[in-house]
């Protein structure tokens, strides 16, 4: 799959589950994806677009969420 489809369908993941956080592999297995694809496309996430931020995935690891900056 292409890298900006890929990155498209993370975004669109995390926008439909707003103010939650998700982890790359959590994401991978909810779209039936490549947890490597997925990943790859976390890597460009946050310095290209500043309504996704760091937050703790419910499985323990780090993820991102959209919305607004946690205060």
């Amino acid at each position: 799959m292409d890298h900006d489809v890929m990155e498209g369908l993370v975004r669109q993941w995390l926008q439909h589950h707003r103010g939650h956080a998700y982890c790359s592999e959590c994401i991978a297995r909810e779209l039936k994806q490549d947890p490597v694809l997925t990943r790859t496309a976390f890597n460009g996430l946050a310095p290209r677009h500043r309504a996704y931020w760091a937050g703790a995935c419910d499985c323990g690891k780090v993820g991102f969420r959209y919305g607004e900056r946690a205060g």
